[in-house]
């Protein structure tokens, strides 16, 4: 799996004891996205995850393929983003990964079309709380091609579409600081909040070291305060 992203986003964040187990891989070379909403959504929607993550969509600016208008692209992500945002606690939806042009797979065509799909599927994304919408595009594509290739070693240069192993890391390792930085802090149900809110109640003492500590601390606190103003 050198050439998948989602594994090297495990093989990073192992070490912490956070990567996902992969329970069911449902991906099929050269699948639509309708393919995907017939065959693989029913699939995904009873598979007894907590989490998905959807890869999908580039296949669908294939003419061999796909060839599927911008609009009934982006309608067919929110009919699978909104089924498995309803069934999963979480699902990460990525990007359109950019392609290159000089690929053999009919998709050159479409790759200025890249962009704006993609900020409708995040505008998608942005309307579920537990959906994650995961830019794996802008690190993949080449700032110096007005075509809007993929950088180059980042996609396969026979079909234009597929990752390499540099690619698939890049897009991992993009895809570490995306989720990370959407996750709340579920152990302590405070979405990134302040762990300790500003005191309340009454009872409990106060210890200062030195300066002064307001505010009255809950039931049974005792704070001290080590140094400074609290």
């Amino acid at each position: 799996f050198s050439n998948s992203h989602v594994e090297w986003f495990n093989e990073s964040v192992s070490v912490s004891g956070t990567s996902f187990d992969v329970v069911s891989m449902l991906a099929v070379g050269g699948a639509s996205l309708n393919d995907v909403i017939v065959s693989q959504l029913p699939t995904a929607l009873i598979d007894g995850t907590a989490c998905a993550w959807l890869h999908a969509g580039v296949n669908d600016l294939n003419s061999t393929l796909g060839n599927t208008s911008t609009p009934t692209i982006i309608s067919r992500v929110e009919t699978i983003v909104t089924q498995l945002a309803a069934a999963k606690t979480m699902v990460i939806v990525d990007s359109i990964n950019p392609v290159l042009q000089s690929g053999t797979t009919g998709a050159k065509g479409r790759a200025f079309q890249i962009p704006s799909i993609n900020a409708g599927i995040e505008a998608i994304c942005s309307k579920f709380t537990n959906v994650i919408y995961n830019d794996t595009y802008t690190p993949m594509v080449s700032a110096a091609n007005a075509n809007l290739d993929a950088a180059a070693s980042m996609v396969r240069t026979d079909d234009g579409i597929h990752f390499v192993s540099t690619g698939a890391r890049a897009a991992g390792y993009q895809s570490i600081k995306n989720v990370n930085s959407k996750i709340s802090l579920s152990k302590y149900k405070t979405a990134g909040a302040n762990l300790l809110p500003a005191f309340s109640g009454t009872g409990g003492t106060t210890t200062p070291a030195s300066g002064s500590i307001t505010g009255t601390p809950p039931v049974n606190w005792n704070v001290q305060l080590s140094a400074g103003a609290a």
